[in-house]
């Protein structure tokens, strides 16, 4: 299975999707409470995928950024996907700007998560 890492800091919403992604076998999940365990884990390991979720203040960008810059251990390439609360133009464009796949507003129902990870994980496949 794919390694995916997965950047969200409420603890019910990523045990849930950790575990239901493991379950159906979509990919391998490695879970990050905060922005620092989630850059810690990328200066030292690749991953397939990554499904970041972006707060209010959008510090969550920069760490996409770093990945797109070639200077973590993912290939610039890496498929991202994002979840946020909220959404304007501004970060739309600016997750465009950064190749990110998809955009799941919270809250989201489980099937849209699923869909959204088997595609990032599929993504994984045209980068390999």
């Amino acid at each position: 299975m794919p390694g995916l890492l997965l950047l969200e800091p409420y603890f019910v919403l990523r045990h849930t999707v950790a575990a239901v992604a493991r379950e159906l076998r979509i990919a391998d999940i490695v879970e990050a409470t905060s922005l620092d365990s989630a850059t810690q884990m990328l200066e030292h390991r690749s991953f397939d995928a990554c499904l970041v979720s972006v707060g209010d203040d959008r510090q969550e960008l920069a760490l996409i950024q770093r990945l797109r810059d070639g200077v973590l251990a993912c290939p610039p390439e890496t498929p991202i996907a994002v979840t946020a609360a909220t959404v304007d133009a501004g970060l739309v464009l600016a997750l465009k700007e950064m190749h990110v796949s998809r955009i799941v507003l919270k809250p989201f129902k489980v099937k849209v998560m699923l869909e959204t990870l088997t595609k990032i994980v599929a993504d994984t496949a045209k980068v390999a």
